[in-house]
């Protein structure tokens, strides 16, 4: 687990699922980020770029998701905490 403090977000990055479809198999990462909206997660992703300048809009895509919009590495993948 790591979990970066930054001025508005709190990023948490921690491991998932293994995806067996793939030899060898690969780890998947789940991240938790908490923003101005509340708390948010995705699960099983395939990478995750230590980029904190992302965050913004890696949180803005996921609530974006959240609300409705179609994203294709988050759309049923994500939730509310």
């Amino acid at each position: 687990m790591r979990t970066v403090e930054l001025e508005q977000y709190t990023l948490v990055i921690l491991e998932g699922d293994l995806d067996y479809s793939v030899r060898p198999p690969r780890q998947l990462w789940n991240i938790e980020i908490a923003g101005p909206r509340g708390r948010v997660r995705a699960e099983n992703l395939v990478w995750v770029a230590e980029r904190w300048d992302y965050v913004n809009e890696l949180y803005e895509e996921i609530t974006a998701c959240l609300d409705g919009e179609y994203h294709c590495c988050f759309t049923g993948r994500s939730l509310w905490l």
